[in-house]
């Protein structure tokens, strides 16, 4: 049984990503999106992260967005054992 622990949010400093999304390399499609908010243009993985980018533009209320902001590390104890698990959200989103 996994038994959370601890939990650690690193935010990259603005203007650097947690990962590189685009890359010749990568077999999937990958997107850049134009913002017309403070930040230029974001990668995108997917064809709705790249609609979820879109909107968040239109969005009146959002004052500016960031991708690939940070690294969440979760720190769990699987039976006894310590374990490290790490994920990376797709957007930092500030509102009014």
């Amino acid at each position: 049984m996994k038994t959370l622990i601890d939990i650690k949010v690193n935010l990259c400093p603005p203007g650097e990503y947690a990962r590189t999304v685009i890359s010749r390399a990568r077999f999937r499609p990958t997107f850049v999106v134009p913002c017309a908010k403070p930040g230029g243009r974001h990668p995108a993985e997917s064809l709705l992260e790249r609609d979820s980018q879109i909107l968040l533009n239109a969005m009146g209320n959002v004052v500016g967005y960031r991708a690939q902001p940070a690294i969440i590390e979760l720190h769990f104890l699987n039976n006894g054992m310590p374990e490290i698990e790490r994920t990376y959200p797709d957007l930092l989103v500030e509102f009014k």
